[in-house]
């Protein structure tokens, strides 16, 4: 971020006060906090209304909300997911050694976090990508998934690159 005067740093509002704590002074200005709405539908146009709506998940939470504000054709790669019936644990299907052994740490500090229903939680956010790529797709962007993908909404626009 320091690197590049022209790089700002896009997250919840909420985090802002953090960011801050942690970041030197003069990158401060350089952090844009995005209000989010528990009640709010998929917002695709920002500039319209600085708020997304408020999902579990930073990709339909943030990161596509953003990228239907500033591009009318989006690309989506490597958002492979699941299948439903391994629903089992989040990112149970990133297997790589290095990404295991940080989850055993976070099993030992954060044992609540493991007991939550996941078959639901996977459903909610099939269900929010739906919705939020159809709003997209009203609004005008073009959606193209560019990586085959368990998530339902992602897999029928699903479109290789050339």
């Amino acid at each position: 971020m320091t690197s590049d005067p022209n790089r700002v740093l896009v997250t919840q509002l909420g985090f802002i006060p953090y960011l801050k704590a942690a970041l030197p002074a003069e990158l401060h200005k350089r952090l844009i906090g995005v209000g989010n709405d528990r009640k709010a539908d998929f917002n695709v146009d920002l500039t319209a209304s600085f708020y997304t709506a408020a999902t579990a998940n930073i990709f339909t939470m943030l990161v596509l909300p953003i990228a239907f504000t500033i591009a009318t054709q989006v690309d989506i790669y490597g958002c492979d997911g699941q299948p439903f019936a391994a629903a089992t644990k989040p990112w149970g299907h990133a297997q790589e050694q290095d990404y295991m052994s940080k989850m055993a740490v976070a099993h030992r500090v954060h044992p609540g976090f493991w007991q939550r229903n996941y078959a639901e939680e996977l459903m909610s956010y099939y269900d929010d990508m739906e919705d939020l790529l159809t709003v997209a797709e009203k609004a005008g962007r073009t959606v193209r998934n560019r990586t085959p993908s368990y998530v339902p909404a992602l897999a029928k626009r699903f479109c290789p690159p050339v």
